[in-house]
């Protein structure tokens, strides 16, 4: 059960990032609440983020035996959302 709440909070950091660039990218303005919403989110995720990233690295370091593949795959779903904001802040999107 653990793994599968890394992957979900994993993916529900890459869709909120994914939406954030998206409409940074295409000048998407929205309600002053929603707006509120986001810029209250946006810095709590981000250093989910990368503990998360961290964590999961961490316990693929430390694994003696095979590491399980939800582990791999919520680094790499946590890898992808580091590339995007970083892809994000060099374009200045």
């Amino acid at each position: 059960m653990k793994y599968k709440i890394n992957i979900i909070t994993s993916s529900i950091c890459l869709l909120y990032f994914s939406i954030l660039v998206y409409s940074s990218y295409q000048n998407i303005e929205f309600n002053p609440i929603f707006k509120s919403i986001f810029e209250l989110a946006t810095i709590p995720l981000l250093f989910m983020t990368v503990v998360l990233f961290v964590i999961n690295c961490k316990q693929c370091y430390n694994t003696k035996t095979a590491i399980p593949p939800t582990t791999i795959v919520s680094t790499l779903i946590l890898a992808t959302t580091i590339i995007e904001l970083i892809f994000a802040t060099i374009f200045n999107i």
